[in-house]
C-alpha cells in the first residue's frame, strides 16, 4: 500500500487511504463528518477526503484551527509534517524527491507543520503550527492569491504571536 501511495498524487493517496481505512470513500467521508461533529464544529462539512472543490465541501479558519489542535495532540504527526524534504527509495533502486509544500518548515524557525491547500475557489491556504520556548501557536490563512503571500501572511501571524504573548506557568 505504501509503495502504491508514493506513486500517486496526494489526492489519489487520500482516496486510497480512505478506501483502505473504511472500505470506501463515502464511508471515510462519513467518518470525517462524524469527527467534526464530535469536535463541535459547525462550519465544516466534507464531501471528499482530499479537499478538492466539491459541492457542500467547506470549512472555516476557526474549524481548521480546532482540527489542527486535535491532530497535533497526536504528537507523532509532527515527526512527519516537520520534514521539509526527503527521498523515497523505490524497490527498483530509483528515488523520488519529496518536498513539503509548507516552505515555512524550512525557513521559519519553530514551524513544524501542518497543512497546505490550494483550489481555484479557495485560493492558497495554510494551517500552520509552530513552537518556541514551550509555547505553541496555530495560524490559519485562507484565500490568498499566491503561495508566497500565504507564507508571508502566516509568518506575520506567527511572529506577532511569538512577540506578543508569553507563557506564564503558575
Amino acid at each position: 500500500l505504501l509503495y502504491g501511495l508514493m506513486l500517486c498524487s496526494g489526492n489519489d493517496a487520500a482516496v486510497a487511504l480512505a478506501e483502505h481505512i473504511s472500505g470506501s470513500v463515502e464511508n471515510f467521508v462519513d467518518m470525517m463528518n462524524k469527527k467534526v461533529e464530535d469536535l463541535g464544529l459547525s462550519n465544516t462539512h466534507f464531501a471528499n477526503p482530499h479537499g478538492l472543490h466539491a459541492d457542500n465541501h467547506y470549512s472555516s479558519a476557526y474549524d481548521m484551527a480546532i482540527m489542527a489542535s486535535n491532530l497535533i495532540s497526536h504528537e507523532k504527526v509532527l515527526n512527519y509534517t516537520s520534514i521539509y524534504e526527503d527521498y523515497f527509495n523505490k524497490p527498483d533502486g530509483t528515488r523520488t524527491w519529496l518536498v513539503n509544500t509548507n516552505k515555512l518548515v524550512r525557513f521559519l524557525p519553530g514551524v513544524d507543520g501542518l497543512k497546505t491547500g490550494y483550489t481555484e475557489d479557495a485560493g492558497y491556504c495554510l494551517t500552520a503550527t509552530a513552537k518556541k520556548q514551550d509555547i505553541r501557536f496555530i495560524s490559519v490563512v485562507m484565500g490568498e492569491p499566491t503561495s508566497a503571500i500565504r507564507s508571508k501572511e502566516t509568518t506575520a501571524l506567527l511572529n506577532y504571536a511569538f512577540n506578543s504573548f508569553k507563557l506564564n506557568t503558575i
